[in-house]
């Protein structure tokens, strides 16, 4: 399905311009979506879709937090893509996330993970900084429409994304407060994360060095 829209324009006369992106996935789809938050001289706000992108997910051996990981690397494509062309710092962009295991993971610096997530992080830490990432419910993640399996939220995502999250235009407290610390979810137990296991004879060894 191919739609043409006009998407906003960035006036001159602007104080703020804000970038929002966020991201989600399921076992169906992986998705992102881009905003731009702009406050004129008179401390107008006004919000423009700027560009959303969504792919089938590969559901086989991947679990939903890898699949919340994928997400989250779009929403940094879509950032490196959306700072070039509207010439923005990194502190004026935005990431959001509805999964608190993946905002665990970008803040991680002393976990390692196996193969397939320590890439995709790792380009996430290099392209974006922790302070960037920020919490969002599930049930105002613009992104999450995109996710479904079906044609009727494959149609009300269209109208969703073009609107934009609207709630962001009045409610500056969602920020403030989504910025908490994410610590990594039951790091002992968790199948991406590396254990580290010593014999006694190597601990012993280690002790006497």
């Amino acid at each position: 399905m191919n739609i043409r829209y006009l998407g906003c324009t960035k006036k001159t006369s602007l104080s703020t311009s804000k970038d929002l992106i966020y991201s989600d996935a399921s076992y169906w789809a992986v998705s992102a979506v881009a905003y731009l938050k702009t406050t004129d001289l008179n401390d107008g706000h006004h919000l423009g879709f700027i560009m959303g992108k969504a792919k089938l997910a590969k559901p086989a051996g991947n679990s939903i937090p890898r699949l919340e990981l994928c997400g989250a690397v779009l929403a940094t494509e879509i950032g490196q893509f959306v700072s070039h062309q509207l010439h923005l710092q990194p502190s004026d962009i935005n990431y959001f996330s509805d999964s608190k295991v993946i905002l665990g993971c970008t803040r991680n610096k002393t976990r390692r993970f196996h193969t397939y997530v320590s890439k995709r992080v790792s380009l996430i830490q290099q392209f974006t900084s922790v302070e960037q990432w920020n919490y969002v419910p599930s049930n105002l993640n613009p992104a999450d429409d995109a996710t479904r399996k079906s044609w009727v939220a494959i149609l009300r995502v269209i109208n969703a994304w073009i609107q934009g999250p609207t709630y962001i235009l009045h409610d500056n407290k969602l920020l403030d407060e989504s910025k908490d610390d994410f610590p990594l979810i039951e790091p002992e137990i968790d199948k991406e994360i590396h254990q580290c296991k010593h014999s006694n004879q190597q601990l012993r060894s280690k002790t006497h060095t």
